[in-house]
């Protein structure tokens, strides 16, 4: 194999595991947020929130689906996260200073805007109820928003294009 094919594999092999690997990460982090919140102050059980998940395509039908709502809730959890960790990672392609520069502070934004994404634009387009309005949940969410999910895909992005580190 010649060795700029072996660069180029190697280069792709390390973007997929940083989008594969990045979406589960943030995903999972999102996800014990959510329903550690739920769980330990409402009493809410994790498959619940995963139903809530479902419910942005299936609607109210979605507390009535048993373990397949579930199952598609934890399906929608990591496309959505895939195509978030993805987005940054193309969009670092075109600006390079999100991955060079500032890591935290672009990292931080994006975690913001992801968090206003999905509350103003995502959840109302769908066919989820509206979310929740509870302070300590609105502040937490945006809090976690940015240093759990937008921070971590900024590095993601970042170790994803340099090959050397």
């Amino acid at each position: 194999m010649p060795v700029l094919s072996k660069v180029a594999a190697s280069s792709m092999a390390r973007v997929a595991v940083a989008l594969v690997g990045g979406a589960v990460y943030v995903g999972s982090l999102d996800l014990v947020y959510a329903c550690g919140y739920w769980w330990l102050l409402h009493g809410v059980p994790p498959g619940r929130i995963l139903q809530v998940i479902a419910s942005g395509v299936l609607g109210r039908r979605s507390f009535d689906g048993g373990i397949a709502s579930v199952s598609l809730g934890l399906l929608l959890q990591y496309a959505i996260s895939f195509v978030m960790v993805g987005a940054y990672y193309v969009v670092s392609g075109w600006m390079p200073a999100l991955i060079r520069r500032a890591i935290w502070i672009y990292g931080a934004l994006y975690g913001l805007w992801l968090y206003v994404a999905m509350n103003d634009v995502v959840v109302p387009l769908s066919a989820a109820a509206k979310g929740s309005t509870i302070p300590s949940w609105v502040v937490g969410s945006i809090v976690e928003s940015v240093l759990l999910i937008g921070v971590p895909i900024a590095w993601i992005a970042r170790w994803a294009r340099n090959p050397g580190g």
